[in-house]
């Protein structure tokens, strides 16, 4: 499982001297496993000692001269004076001039970077979508964001969703609720105490359309586009609270008559009328009760607004509420069903990951998905099946888990998805499926002779479980590995894995593992 590292380093170069060819030729392939079995957990205690868990230190480049080293002793003199100018610079006044971000403006960054991506930035200090959300501050700078985000990236929608908690999406809706009138913002608090999803989608996509108009308040538009997006089942829930409230609040009934003065398109209309149907049912004498609060014509208005809801067919209703249904409902299965998948041809930068040796096990994928029927002839049988194969993917490599979707850049690849593609939601993994990922993994041990007696535990610790980034090439995408002495070892690899194409893949991967 994942264990959040506190600090990150983007690249690391060591550039060493060698007096003689064959000291330099006998010291090269050593020096990476020297990089990261020994100098990078020794630098991370001096990072430990210099840091703040409130606050993000950034350091663009730090460059340090070790002198000469002995031939002999090279490894622990390399190591110490390392340690000494990392401290030494790290006390120089120019240090004192460092970028430091404070955790709430990080958490900010990785939570936008998260929503448009699918994934982390390499240098988050954040481990999971719902670290996040203790941090985050709901200031209306951060909601300005969100709304752009929800307009331009319809995965990003899905995503808050699926990767967040109720709780947090609960505060989003109250605190940008604030930004309405106080009978509008009094009607969302009411909606949202039922922790209804649904219910919560409707709010989100309303409020991001509300606040995309200039203007909202000056014509009303909250309460018409809550009415638009509305299911059958939420117009009841705002009829319980107008049932309530039309009778003590003249604002809102002001607001909620003048829905009806205006010329409204016919699915609209009919919504309209649902909706006072509703409520007449729940208050058969509201009516009367509202006659004194209510000037006479817009008395008249509801009125006949009374009689044409008693008189309105409910077969004929249905039929043009369903047409129209909510306009949320239509755009999330536009964006699930119809969507192209996303290549990103124009990516650009690096992703890191920690299960970078699934590449391991491409010989086997084929047959896997085959044989859990996601796959059909070299290609996945629906959109879901991508998804639950990425999950498929990532129980290989950890067994059971609760890994959030920013892990699964890698799988998403091998998948033919998009990176940013959301991944999807109730994606379980069947025990029949689970036990044929586990003689998958025994197979692997089988024909890797050299494992021998290795459990499927050791292989997932040793080799599947392995740092790596992604980036793209010409020509598809390139994995790079992070090495390990153990390595030794895929030198008896019985399959190669320089080169990764999937049949259903676009593109090829091509991984440097040495």
């Amino acid at each position: 499982m994942s264990v959040l590292q506190n600090h990150k380093i983007y690249t690391a170069s060591l550039q060493v001297d060698f007096e003689g060819l064959e000291e330099g030729l006998g010291l090269q392939d050593s020096l990476g496993l020297f990089f990261y079995e020994k100098i990078k957990p020794a630098l991370e205690k001096v990072f430990d000692r210099h840091g703040n868990p409130n606050e993000t230190i950034v350091l663009d480049k730090l460059e340090l001269d070790c002198g000469n080293l002995s031939y002999s002793n090279w490894e622990e003199e390399f190591l110490q004076k390392i340690l000494v100018q990392l401290e030494e610079n790290l006390k120089l006044p120019q240090f004192g001039k460092k970028e430091i971000v404070p955790v709430e403006k990080k958490a900010e960054e990785v939570f936008t970077h998260f929503l448009e991506k699918g994934y982390f930035p390499w240098n988050s200090p954040f481990s999971s979508p719902r670290e996040l959300e203790d941090s985050v501050v709901l200031e209306m700078s951060f909601l300005e964001n969100l709304k752009k985000i929800l307009i331009k990236s319809p995965a990003s929608f899905q995503r808050l969703f699926g990767s967040f908690s109720e709780d947090f999406i609960s505060r989003i809706i109250i605190a940008w609720s604030q930004k309405l009138n106080s009978q509008e913002s009094d009607l969302v608090k009411y909606l949202n105490r039922s922790r209804n999803t649904a219910l919560n989608k409707i709010l989100i996509r309303t409020l991001e359309l509300t606040f995309s108009d200039p203007d909202p308040a000056s014509s009303g538009q909250f309460l018409k586009i809550l009415i638009n997006q509305c299911s059958q089942e939420n117009l009841s829930a705002l009829a319980e609270y107008f049932g309530q409230e039309l009778v003590r609040d003249r604002k809102l009934l002001g607001a909620f008559t003048a829905l009806f003065t205006e010329v409204s398109n016919p699915g609209f209309q009919k919504k309209k009328m649902i909706l006072w149907k509703k409520i007449l049912r729940i208050d058969p004498e509201i009516i009367l009760k509202l006659k004194n609060s209510l000037p006479e014509l817009d008395f008249q208005i509801l009125t006949e607004a009374t009689h044409n809801g008693i008189n309105l067919a409910e077969e004929g209703a249905e039929m043009g509420f369903s047409e129209s249904l909510s306009g949320l409902e239509k755009i999330t299965n536009k964006e699930e069903m119809g969507q192209e998948i996303e290549i990103e041809s124009e990516f650009s930068g690096e992703i890191f990951v920690e299960n970078a040796g699934l590449v391991l096990l491409h010989p086997f994928l084929t047959g896997l998905f085959s044989n859990l029927q996601l796959t059909e002839n070299g290609k996945f049988v629906a959109e879901y099946d991508q998804g639950l194969a990425a999950r498929v993917l990532q129980f290989l490599v950890y067994g059971e888990n609760e890994l959030t979707e920013n892990f699964y850049p890698l799988n998403k690849i091998l998948c033919r998805m998009g990176i940013s593609q959301f991944l999807g939601e109730g994606l379980e993994i069947t025990e029949s499926s689970k036990t044929e990922c586990e003689e998958l993994l025994q197979a692997v041990i089988g024909h890797w002779s050299v494992l021998k007696n290795t459990s499927i535990g050791g292989l997932r610790e040793t080799f599947l479980q392995r740092n790596g980034k992604i980036s793209r090439v010409e020509k598809g995408w390139k994995l790079q590995v992070e090495r390990k002495t153990v390595d030794v070892l895929l030198a008896k690899l019985p399959w190669g894995m320089g080169i990764v194409k999937l049949p259903w893949m676009e593109d090829m991967m091509f991984v440097e593992w040495e």
